[in-house]
């Protein structure tokens, strides 16, 4: 229907009333016909069963004396009839059968020809047949079988198809003429309105009218438009005295916000060159995930700083827009200078955040540049791990289990397990352990062949499914606000997944404790070239 959307509001009328009033004369001349057919039909049924009554009642005698020849000219008769093409007189017989004994066919058709049997009476093959019985004195002496023909029927459909169309056609031409004539009645005003409409669009003429003499809703509708045009022009007029006092104070506005703008880019400049000088640190440093986590954790106050100024420049644009269309009052100006205030104190305030986290990361890098890969026992350098936190364990009651293969030789940089293992044990004991007196800590690794499995798991407190699903994110963390920076399993990450070429997953739910799966190759901590 998209067509139909397209055309004009007469033009919509036009075809609309012409499909109603064409599909209501479908809907009565079809059961006109319908029912004038079925009469004449029914009529022309009942004209052959009393001629055949006449023929039956007027041939009896003949039968009765076997007089075939008198019943055939009796029948013979019936030429003059157009409609009759045969009629065949039956003798019934002493056993119940009946045998022909006088006929007449137009076809000029033996009696065996024509007294053959139809299936069934009534209409068929574009005839009529019937049967009645010839009866004398209450006894059953035979049977007449008339055959009519279907011409006058036929002639009646295509005599009555030619008045439907007909009078279809009329109708048509009749509702094209009528829905024209309402067409032309209903433009002319839609048309006025629409082009008065067109030209206050483009020539902002509000002093323009239009003129539309009818009573009924158009006229309504141009006197509201005219109204509406009255208004639109009293506003102008306002607008134009109050412009020239608004310019100046936009003017000043306008120098303002360019001054804060320019303040905000500086700012920002320096964050990224802070940013940048951190990037550069991290390339030297075995964290290399951690400029990924400086930008998600600067993120807030700049995103902050960024939502401010973007509250404060909507402000301006409301400013203007209000000085613009002459709504500029005292509290509108007071509400924008007091959010120019607020805007540039949370500018200011987290801008100053965004430079303490960046001064405050750069002492999270630890610089391994001068590990060097080497050949070293994992049971014993876990064991001296464990030792150097003792510091920390001998505070508490938490005891860490170590179940390390003896003589498990690996070639790398040593440095990787420690910065792992160290970890996830500081983890456990900030996080994990936050409320419980006396924790344990399993590590346990397996040698797997081509493979080398290091489990690390606790029954501290466990994690909420949303921290779990994102652990190894950076500056993920439960203590947000106490001191946790959430960028130690984002460390064991990229440790694991860069200089390992391994794997790492996490499983852990609310007071199941939690378990690090790690899974290298032992490729990657070989000697190169060794068998």
């Amino acid at each position: 229907m998209g067509w139909y959307a397209g055309l004009g509001f007469s033009r919509k009328i036009q075809w609309a009333m012409g499909v109603v009033t064409i599909s209501m004369l479908f809907l009565a001349l079809i059961p006109m016909g319908y029912v004038a057919y079925s009469s004449f039909k029914t009529n022309l049924e009942n004209i052959a069963q009393e001629k055949a009554r006449i023929l039956a009642r007027i041939s009896a005698a003949g039968v009765v004396f076997d007089q075939a020849g008198s019943v055939n000219e009796l029948l013979t008769s019936l030429e003059t009839d157009p409609d009759l093409e045969s009629a065949v007189v039956f003798k019934a017989q002493l056993d119940g059968s009946e045998m022909p004994f006088a006929f007449y066919d137009r076809k000029n058709r033996t009696l065996e020809q024509a007294a053959e049997q139809p299936e069934r009476m009534g209409w068929q093959d574009d005839v009529y047949r019937h049967m009645e019985p010839i009866v004398l004195d209450g006894e059953l002496i035979g049977e007449l079988h008339i055959t009519l023909s279907a011409s006058r029927l036929m002639s009646f459909i295509y005599t009555g198809a030619g008045f439907l169309v007909l009078v279809l056609v009329l109708g048509i031409m009749t509702t094209l003429f009528i829905t024209q004539k309402m067409r032309a009645y209903l433009a002319k005003p839609l048309n006025d309105l629409s082009h008065a409409a067109q030209r206050v669009a483009l020539e902002k003429n509000y002093s323009q009218r239009v003129v539309i003499d009818t009573r009924d809703e158009l006229g309504e509708l141009g006197a509201s438009f005219n109204q509406m045009l009255s208004e639109l022009e009293a506003y102008d007029h306002y607008r134009m005295e109050k412009e020239t006092e608004i310019i100046q104070l936009n003017a000043m506005l306008e120098e303002k916000v360019l001054e804060r703008t320019r303040q905000l880019e500086k700012s920002f400049e320096d964050l990224k060159m802070a940013q940048n000088q951190m990037v550069e640190q991290e390339k030297m440093a075995s964290l290399g995930g951690l400029v990924a986590g400086v930008a998600h954790e600067i993120n807030t106050p700049i995103g902050i700083s960024i939502t401010a100024a973007s509250h404060l420049d909507e402000g301006i644009r409301n400013l203007a827009k209000s000085f613009k269309e002459g709504k500029l009052t005292k509290s509108l100006f007071s509400e924008f200078m007091e959010m120019l205030g607020e805007s540039n104190s949370i500018i200011q305030t987290n801008l100053h955040r965004a430079a303490e986290l960046v001064k405050s990361f750069k002492l999270v890098a630890v610089d391994q540049s001068n590990e060097q890969a080497r050949l070293f026992d994992l049971q014993e350098y876990l064991q001296n791990v464990y030792m150097s936190l003792g510091p920390k364990l001998k505070k508490t009651r938490h005891q860490v289990m170590l179940n390390v293969p003896e003589h498990m030789t690996l070639f790398c940089d040593p440095g990787i397990f420690s910065q792992i293992m160290t970890n996830l044990v500081m983890n456990s004991l900030i996080h994990g352990f936050k409320g419980i007196d006396a924790g344990e800590i399993h590590i346990d690794v397996h040698d797997k062949g081509d493979e080398i499995e290091f489990i690390y798991r606790d029954n501290g407190r466990g994690l909420d499914p949303s921290v779990a699903d994102r652990i190894f994110e950076p500056f993920v963390t439960t203590t947000r606000g106490q001191g946790g920076s959430g960028l130690g399993t984002h460390i064991v990450y990229n440790l694991v997944t860069q200089a390992l070429k391994g794997k790492i997953r996490c499983d852990s739910s609310p007071g199941q404790g939690v378990v690090f799966s790690i899974s290298f190759p032992r490729n990657a901590v070989s000697i190169p070239n060794a068998t």
